[in-house]
């Protein structure tokens, strides 16, 4: 399974692991990589969100109330995550500049911690 001398692990760590280097182009790589997985798991959650406000925004409308439409709030939803995506993508790259993203010990040890601290985190009240 090999197509011009890299394996299919090769090109797996490739789009995993987009930005070792610190590069611009790697952070063109990054930065919709992020936008991507922001949206693929957090727009689903806003889903049912969204359509009450629609529900709330048409009763609205019968009754010629005012009302922002709910494309407005989906479009603003989406802005804010674009944003993280953005300020995650930089900061990946600031590490991958700084060196702290070449798999070293060290480096190891603190994504160990980090992880181990979002899961405490994530099972606290």
């Amino acid at each position: 399974m090999t197509s011009g001398g890299a394996s299919g692990w090769d090109a797996w760590q490739a789009l995993c692991q987009p930005m070792l280097s610190g590069t611009w182009s790697s952070f063109a790589v990054a930065l919709p990589m992020w936008a991507a997985m922001t949206l693929a798991m957090m727009l689903p959650t806003a889903g049912p969100m969204i359509l009450t406000y629609a529900e709330i925004a048409d009763t609205a409308a019968r009754k010629r109330e005012p009302v922002v439409s709910p494309w407005v709030l989906a479009a603003g939803y989406v802005a804010v995550w674009f944003g993280f995506a953005l300020a995650a993508a930089a900061l990946q790259w600031v590490l991958a500049r700084t060196g702290w993203l070449d798999g070293g010990n060290i480096n190891r040890l603190a994504g160990g911690a980090i992880f181990v601290a979002a899961g405490v985190y994530q099972f606290s009240r």
